[in-house]
């Protein structure tokens, strides 16, 4: 008993399968669930966070942990609520995320030119965080945050009470101009 060869064909095509087919359908799932699909099994689209932009120009971002909070049926209020004052005795820290000597120096120079009582500066240790950034941590501190991005010349504003526990932070990266 002789059976006949197998063709090429025949051994090949599991491997063929396994290597092109599994690989695009993955693909498809992680790129159709980055641009917002969800997961079928979760029930909860993923989307990017929220923003807005206040009335001094600044755009002010929250975490996808708010927006997930909020419910997709709010309709916003037809009154902006307003910017609270800034409060120039807050601790603003200047980090200078480039290697740009004396960046958060002149940033600070100007910041207590404009009136702010306790401003300090240093060089930034943690993760980059892509463009330069003015973060605050709680919302009565939102006032005082667009104040300094107002004085900068920055648009991005984040509540971000990691990275600003103690008072404004201000995160000044590659595209900040003094």
């Amino acid at each position: 008993m002789h059976r006949t060869p197998r063709s090429a064909w025949s051994r090949w095509w599991p491997f063929l399968v396994v290597v092109v087919l599994f690989p695009a359908l993955a693909f498809g799932m992680v790129t159709w669930v980055s641009n917002g699909g969800g997961l079928p099994w979760s029930g909860a689209a993923a989307g990017p966070s929220a923003s807005s932009t206040s009335p001094s120009g600044t755009t002010t971002e929250s975490s996808p942990s708010e927006s997930a909070s909020e419910s997709p049926t709010q309709t916003p209020s037809p009154t902006e609520t307003p910017t609270p004052e800034p409060d120039l005795a807050t601790a603003v820290q200047v980090e200078n995320a480039t290697k740009t000597s004396g960046l958060a120096g002149g940033a600070r120079d100007t910041l207590k030119a404009a009136g702010f009582t306790d401003v300090s500066i240093g060089n930034w240790t943690g993760p980059s965080v892509g463009t330069t950034v003015v973060f605050y941590p709680a919302a009565a501190d939102l006032g005082t945050a667009a104040k300094v991005a107002e004085l900068l010349g920055i648009d991005r504003v984040v509540e971000d009470a990691t990275q600003a526990a103690d008072g404004v932070v201000v995160v000044l990266e590659a595209d900040f101009t003094p």
